[in-house]
């Protein structure tokens, strides 16, 4: 990488790793920011209407329409495989 480039300062500096040092334009609360950004596109259908769930291990997932699940399905967050969702529209 370039000794200017973003990712080379991220490596040579160990605390943005850790939190110890912020990254310009990035958020405190990345899941916060998600949140904020689906949940201000009223004018697209699609997500116009989120329900939000955890995962049995707490990585968080969405359901749209009514917000009650018609599938069971595993948490697609790397290194979990826990049941998410459910069937006849019960969680």
């Amino acid at each position: 990488a370039h000794p200017e480039s973003w990712i080379a300062r991220f490596i040579s500096r160990p605390g943005l790793a850790h939190g110890e040092e912020g990254v310009p334009s990035m958020s405190d609360n990345v899941f916060a920011s998600i949140f904020e950004a689906l949940n201000s596109s009223a004018s697209n259908d699609a997500y116009e209407h989120l329900t939000w769930y955890k995962c049995p291990n707490g990585h968080p997932y969405t359901v749209g329409n009514c917000g009650r699940p018609m599938e069971a399905t595993k948490c697609t967050a790397p290194g979990c495989s826990e049941m998410i969702g459910g069937q006849h529209h019960n969680p």
